[in-house]
């Protein structure tokens, strides 16, 4: 059985990628979709490396282990 954490009111979401990030002409879904949980009473913390996208990769390995830690 799986047990999904439950996000608090006025929470903070952190969006990173430590993997490949969102091609340019998916960036308004993405910014809805940050629109849509700010409406909704959470803090929404987007990084650098979601609004990057060359070669199947955000950024640089150690600029997306960096930001991932600070969202941690």
């Amino acid at each position: 059985m799986l047990n999904y954490p439950i996000l608090k009111r006025n929470g903070t979401i952190g969006i990173t990628a430590p993997s490949s990030g969102v091609k340019k002409e998916l960036h308004p879904i993405l910014k809805e979709a940050i629109e849509r949980m700010e409406a909704r009473v959470f803090a929404v913390q987007c990084g650098e490396t979601p609004l990057m996208h060359s070669k199947l990769k955000s950024a640089p390995a150690y600029q997306r282990a960096e930001e991932l830690n600070r969202m941690l």
